[in-house]
Formats: C-alpha cells, sequence, structure tokens
C-alpha cells in the first residue's frame, strides 16, 4: 500500500502569524483584473406598495406594462453582475422623480435579481426587484 500523507517535518514551521487578505473584483477604480461598475440603482417608495404606486405611475404615463418601457430606453446589451447594498443609501425618491428616471430605473431593476442584471429577461416588478438598491458591474472588464 501506497503512503501518500505529508510527513509531519515538511510543514512550514511559522507559528502565530495571521493576515487577512481582502480584495473584491468589483471596484470602482480602473486596476486590472477589475469589474467595473457601471451605473447605480435604488428607488425610495418612501414606505409606500412599490407596486402599487409603479402601477399606477405607469397607467399616468400611458403604459400598458413594465415591458412596453423597454422601447422607450438604451439598456445595456450584455449581462452584468449586481452588488446588493445596504438600505442607508441615498435613493431616487419616487414621489419627486421625474417619469423617465423613474421608469428606467424601475425598468433596470425589473431585469435584475440579487446577482446578475439580464438584458433578456422578462421585467419583473415584485416588491423585493423594486426596493433592492444595487451597483452594476461589468464582467467584461475582469478579463481586459
Amino acid at each position: 500500500m501506497l503512503n501518500l500523507s505529508i510527513p509531519q517535518h515538511t510543514q512550514p514551521m511559522i507559528k502565530g502569524f495571521e493576515t487577512q487578505v481582502r480584495s473584491s473584483v468589483l471596484a470602482s477604480d480602473e486596476g486590472q483584473g477589475r469589474c467595473h461598475q457601471v451605473m447605480t440603482l435604488g428607488l425610495d417608495f418612501e414606505g409606500h406598495c412599490p407596486r402599487t404606486v409603479m402601477k399606477a405611475r405607469l397607467a399616468e404615463a400611458g403604459h400598458a406594462s413594465p415591458e412596453g418601457l423597454r422601447e422607450q430606453f438604451a439598456l445595456p446589451t450584455v449581462p452584468l453582475l449586481c452588488k446588493v447594498l445596504d438600505e442607508s443609501r441615498d435613493r431616487l425618491k419616487v414621489s419627486a422623480a421625474p417619469d423617465q428616471a423613474l421608469f428606467y430605473q424601475a425598468l433596470m431593476l425589473g431585469l435584475c435579481n440579487a446577482q446578475r442584471f439580464d438584458p433578456a429577461r422578462p421585467v419583473i416588478w415584485t416588491e423585493q426587484s423594486l426596493t433592492r438598491a444595487v451597483v452594476l458591474y461589468n464582467p467584461a472588464g475582469f478579463y481586459q
């Protein structure tokens, strides 16, 4: 029988040395091997039901559904990575937002889940998707 274990005397003899390495490929700087930030999204519904507010704003603007908003905006054409932001981040106040800014952010959020923006997916407006704040990153930057 072949013994493949490493003998004790070949293991490193460093004791009490500990270091933490903290790095991310999701960075706002332009370093090599980074996924470059594309945009930040986040809406503040000020305690109102997101779906009800968006449905009313769509109707007021003459839109039948969130899918119809795709025709109004130039969206990213490739999937992007999402990083969910904490609740303390500034967000666009829906009550004071112009329709174009509100609809663009809501459309983009409807094409995101917690990890990924996908322009090929259907626009899905849930309370969670509309109230999530995210930073979008282009993963292509990692390979350049």
